[in-house]
């Protein structure tokens, strides 16, 4: 019993919980209102970015049920069809779960645009999705905008996932998650 409150591991559950957080306050993000001059509602795509980035360099750290989760919850609280999300989130997580060494090997700027076009395509499928359930089509700048958002705010979010990164706990001290 000892063992289980020792130093080090209260050092290795503190750091995973660090980056828990920084997944639930960027998902939290999600819901803020930016209050920008814009007749659409343009913000960048948080949980996109914590998704495609833990795929790729820690997917030890979100597990899918999580994942999908945070989909429902996306979707209750912005009033989306139920599961719409939790599918599409799963989706790209198992995507660039499969994808990563391929990513890990590649320049940032390489990762950037693989977001970039995640971005893209994720935004332009719930633009198809709500334009064929709500039987009326909205400007295709809303996926855009949100990309370009998205895309811009990025290498900012990449910096604080990296610097957590570098303090996480080898992968093989992980399997306890």
């Amino acid at each position: 019993m000892d063992s289980l409150f020792s130093t080090e591991n209260i050092h290795w559950f503190f750091k995973l919980f660090l980056a828990q957080l920084s997944v639930l306050v960027l998902f939290l993000l999600d819901f803020v209102d930016f209050g920008t001059s814009f007749s659409i509602d343009i913000k960048p795509y948080f949980i996109l970015i914590c998704i495609y980035f833990w795929s790729i360099y820690r997917p030890s750290l979100l597990i899918p049920i999580y994942v999908f989760a945070l989909g429902l919850i996306f979707d209750f609280v912005l009033n989306y069809p139920v599961g719409l999300h939790a599918i599409l989130f799963v989706a790209i997580q198992w995507i660039f779960r499969d994808q990563r060494l391929f990513f890990i090997g590649q320049p940032y700027v390489i990762v950037w645009m693989g977001f970039a076009l995640t971005c893209f395509v994720v935004m332009s499928l719930e633009w198809v999705l709500f334009s064929l359930l709500i039987d009326m089509v909205y400007s295709f700048n809303i996926v855009l905008y949100g990309t370009l958002t998205s895309t811009m705010i990025f290498p900012l979010v990449t910096l604080l996932f990296n610097a957590i990164y570098r303090k996480l706990p080898p992968v093989k001290q992980a399997h306890l998650l």
